[in-house]
């Protein structure tokens, strides 16, 4: 048998769920967008280069550890090329949102989405959650 009380708390659930819901949704889609954004590739914790992610690009990284081939195309990065053993990069989605990336572990390559117009201190996201 169900009580008035019940069904009040879960109706106060699902509304504060809905309101979290929005205003994350709302909070989300204001970083990054309509900003300039570039992609940061580094490689063993140093800048490999910065490309725009507005210009389709392909960028060759040939390095000691190993070759990736990034590749830019419609506002998006992704991996199409790796000579490491799993190739977890080039299985990885494209990005395209302030602070996702990509990483090949074996090569100790990052490619990072960045912002001009926003540092991290800006986004109200910590180091860690970066």
């Amino acid at each position: 048998m169900v009580k008035k009380n019940d069904v009040l708390l879960l109706a106060g659930i699902l509304l504060s769920a809905i309101i979290i819901f929005v205003v994350m949704f709302l909070i989300g889609g204001a970083h990054g967008e309509g900003e300039d954004k570039y992609v940061l590739v580094t490689v063993d914790g140093g800048v490999y280069g910065e490309f725009p992610l507005s210009e389709d690009t392909v960028v060759s990284v040939d390095e000691l550890l190993g070759h990736n081939t990034i590749v830019i195309s419609g506002g998006q990065v992704c991996i199409s090329e790796a000579d490491c053993p799993d190739r977890y990069c080039v299985k990885h989605s494209a990005v395209s949102k302030i602070g996702e990336a990509i990483i090949c572990l074996p090569h100790k390559l990052v490619v990072e989405i960045k912002s001009y117009g926003k540092r991290a201190a800006d986004t109200g996201v910590d180091a860690v959650a970066q």
